[in-house]
């Protein structure tokens, strides 16, 4: 927590389930149904405009 600021590692723990998912779907062959892959994108773009809208305002 030094290192990181509490915005960026929260940030980062939102990604946590999406990551989860992929491994569970790339080690374990699990199969994903649309509405999870649907809600995968949406928290990858939720975090990308997080973070493309903190880094605009801190400039």
């Amino acid at each position: 927590m030094q290192r990181v600021r509490a915005e960026r590692a929260a940030i980062v723990a939102t990604l946590e389930p999406f990551v989860a998912a992929i491994l569970a779907w790339l080690w374990f062959g699990q199969t994903l149904t649309l509405l999870q892959i649907a809600g995968g994108i949406s928290i990858v773009v939720a975090v990308t405009a997080i973070q493309l809208r903190q880094s605009s305002h801190q400039q």
